[in-house]
This record gives structure tokens, sequence and C-alpha cells, in this order.
């Protein structure tokens, strides 16, 4: 006699509410509804990744680190995508430098699939942007000519820079001997 398994309908109906939370970006309360069928076999593989991706909007890094070793020990089959979690994990914790490198050694130890070695390589280069990025609003804070502050706002938010609408700035910033070199890099360079 074959035993059936009855349908989780509650616990389905648990998930759908967590997905939900997870795209109104409600992440505390989608949080607590992901826990809430974490125990539930078949859920787990279901509610890894926007789990994972709860606990990295909420800063909770140790956790997500966790969650994913975990998943690769119980589902090795899903390795591609948690390794890619794992690393996307590094970048949004700022461990550019650890995250890098872990890209360089299972590019060079592990015969990947084609997918993952792609999104190794865009890891790689976000990890590179962000750290970047992070260097460049670090200098700018260290800036501290008053009459720049204007210019320095508009540097941090340099992705909704308009060049025409602030090109008197940029040509004075240019003619200004005492004008941080950086600062003319940074235009030069945009």
């Amino acid at each position: 006699m074959v035993k059936l398994i009855p349908f989780p309908k509650e616990e389905y109906r648990r998930y759908l509410e967590a997905l939900n939370y997870y795209q109104q970006e409600d992440y505390l309360s989608a949080r607590f509804a992901f826990q809430s069928i974490q125990h539930v076999p078949g859920f787990r593989s279901l509610i890894t990744k926007p789990f994972i991706m709860t606990l990295i909007a909420l800063k909770d890094f140790r956790t997500a680190y966790r969650w994913i070793e975990d998943a690769l020990a119980m589902d090795p089959g899903n390795e591609d995508e948690l390794i890619e979690s794992y690393i996307y994990t590094m970048i949004q914790e700022k461990k550019y430098s650890e995250a890098i490198e872990l890209i360089y050694l299972f590019l060079e130890a592990w015969d990947l699939s084609d997918e993952l070695k792609k999104a190794l390589y865009k890891l790689k280069h976000l990890a590179k942007a962000c750290r970047r990025k992070d260097e460049i609003e670090q200098r700018l804070n260290q800036i501290k000519f008053t009459y720049h502050d204007g210019l320095v706002e508009l540097i941090r938010h340099f992705d909704d820079f308009d060049i025409q609408t602030h090109e008197s700035l940029i040509l004075d910033i240019f003619q200004d001997p005492y004008a941080d070199p950086f600062i003319k890099y940074q235009l030069l360079e945009r």
C-alpha cells in the first residue's frame, strides 16, 4: 500500500506570504516567514535564494553565510547558485579583496560550468567596481574644501550627473589651481 503524504497547505500559504513580503521589501517580515517554513522538506531549496537576499538586505551576513554553507552540505546539486550567493554576500559585506581571491581560486582550481564562469567574471567586475566606488567616496569624505561642497555632492552622485547642466562649475574647477587633483581626475574620467 502506498503511503500518501498530505500537501502542506499551511506551509505553502506561508511560503507565498514570505515571497510577498520579500517582493514588497519588507525584509524583516519575510525573514520570519521564511524561517517558519525552513524545516519543511522540499521548501528549503525553494526559499534559499530569496531568503539569502533577505538576509543580505538586513545585513545579517553571518546567518547568510551559515545558510549557504548548510545548503551546500544538504543540496550539492545547487552548488553553482550557492557559490554565486556566497561571493555576492562577501561583496555586499564589502569584503572585496577576499571575494576576488575566492573568485580566482574557483576559476583556477575547479572545472566549472560555463554559466558559473560567466557569473564569477561578473562578480569579479562587480567587486572591483564596488571597491573603487567606496575608495572614491572615502577620498571625497576627506576633502575639506568648503567651496567645493557642491561639487563633492555632484561627484558622489555621478550616475545622475548631467555635464551640460554643470558645465560652468566644471570649467571653474579645472581653472582653480587649489582644486583637489582627485576631483579634477574624476571629472576628466567622466
